[in-house]
């Protein structure tokens, strides 16, 4: 509930209390599919067993970390929201950008709102448990840099609240740190509205109206590294992005992928169309041993784990294509003793550290811990969820919003793709090799 002392601006955030359906919660109208909640995200390890080794200190010291710091202006004159509070067909635009950067594994966002974003923090918080909200108390850009220092990560996410533009963020870091440069903006390839102009090397020169020649749009969507932008920062992030394109500092990627821009006046009901139609996502649903890495039998630790060729690459590829990746996989190893859940998940969190410093993430992992005849119960069942059983892809669809008539699933055993078929998806049969070549031969990125 919204304090006395909440400000008229976000009393809109009330009525959002009540509303349905919501991140995480069930729509009764959607067969028991949830839209879009936040994900089961692997990254998430509950109660960590110690693990022999040294990988385990090093997976949450060497991960891609970033934060996110998300920029939230009030309404104009003739508003009585702002557009990022603005309900859409049950859910706010912001709540978007939340879910967005979470399932890249962006868990900790700054909120730039002024005096009412302590109220907000609390109510994301209620919806997105997993996510950590500062709440800034302030207003503008240069003062949630100043904020900001000493608090978030040495490069973070900048994104303007009143956009979304769904890209790869984790990409964006990688591409920044190649190039060593100050920041990275995103540039969409839809119609300008905020015009960028792109100099050599990918440079860009000229923001705003009036620039000449081809032009993409400024996103509102750019990853920065901290020390480069927090000491005497511009009032906004246009003339942020002037400063640093004048020192040649600033790199700039014209990618593909949905955008949806309200910081100027626009049609709501095209808007509403846009994102009820991005909110339900294609998947490629993958296999792990054998598809992702080698399968040597029971693989559970770094020691023993082996990438197949270029299959970071391959995530990384279909992180870019704006698709859905998610792994399912039997791991009898834990029915029968090898290795416990819980150093099971930890393992996990290992691969996806590696996946990050290649910018590339998986949304989520289902895992079956069963066999029918081995180990002791409750891991020696009969289940659902074993493959060529479809149990893991049904917990998938329980949990996220999938196009399945466009997703696809690769696997290498006749048990993966007998599971595809029982719920109709598309399935391909990977027998080794490249697999960045692989999904490419079959147009899945």
């Amino acid at each position: 509930m919204l304090s006395p002392k909440t400000p008229a601006r976000y009393a809109a955030l009330a009525a959002l209390s009540t509303s349905a359906p919501c991140h995480g919660e069930r729509d009764p109208q959607r067969r028991g599919m949830t839209a879009a909640p936040p994900p089961r995200m692997n990254r998430t390890i509950d109660q960590p067993r110690p693990l022999p080794g040294a990988w385990r200190q090093s997976l949450f010291e060497e991960t891609m970390h970033l934060d996110a710091l998300i920029l939230l202006p009030g309404p104009a004159e003739d508003e009585t929201a702002p557009p990022w509070l603005t309900p859409i067909q049950g859910r706010t635009l912001l709540e978007d950008t939340v879910w967005n950067l979470s399932r890249h594994g962006i868990r900790r966002l700054f909120l730039a709102a002024g005096s009412g974003g302590a109220d907000l923090a609390a109510h994301l918080g209620n919806l997105f448990p997993d996510v950590n909200f500062v709440d800034l108390a302030v207003d503008g850009l240069s003062a949630a840099l100043d904020a900001t220092k000493g608090r978030i990560t040495e490069s973070f996410v900048l994104a303007d609240g009143r956009a979304l533009f769904d890209c790869n963020y984790l990409g964006l870091e990688l591409l920044r740190k190649e190039h060593c440069a100050a920041a990275v903006v995103a540039l969409p390839t839809s119609t300008p509205s905020h015009p960028v102009l792109l100099g050599d090397g990918g440079i860009p020169s000229i923001f705003g109206e009036g620039a000449p020649g081809p032009v993409a749009m400024d996103s509102g969507l750019c990853v920065l590294e901290r020390d480069a932008v927090v000491d005497d920062a511009p009032e906004t992030v246009t003339a942020l992005l002037r400063k640093l394109s004048s020192t040649g500092r600033l790199q700039g990627v014209v990618l593909q992928g949905f955008h949806l821009d309200m910081r100027l006046p626009g049609d709501l009901a095209t808007a509403e169309k846009q994102l009820a139609q991005w909110r339900v996502k294609p998947a490629v649903f993958l296999d792990r041993d054998g598809v992702l890495n080698e399968d040597h039998g029971y693989v559970h630790t770094p020691e023993d784990f082996a990438w197949i060729t270029n299959a970071p690459l391959a995530v990384k590829a279909l992180n870019d294509s704006g698709v859905l990746v998610i792994v399912l996989t039997n791991q009898s190893g834990v029915a029968r003793g090898y290795f416990t859940e819980d150093e099971f998940r930890e393992f996990t969190g290992w691969i996806d550290a590696q996946l990050a410093e290649h910018g590339a993430h998986v949304d989520a992992t289902y895992h079956c811990p069963h066999h029918p005849e081995h180990g002791e119960p409750p891991y020696r069942a009969t289940c659902d969820c074993r493959k060529p059983l479809p149990g893991l892809i049904d917990q998938a669809v329980a949990q996220w919003s999938i196009a399945l008539n466009k997703s696809t699933l690769i696997g290498d055993s006749d048990r993966d793709l007998e599971a595809a078929a029982a719920r109709d998806i598309p399935a391909l049969r990977f027998e080794g090799g490249d697999l960045l070549n692989f999904v490419r031969k079959h147009d899945l990125a």
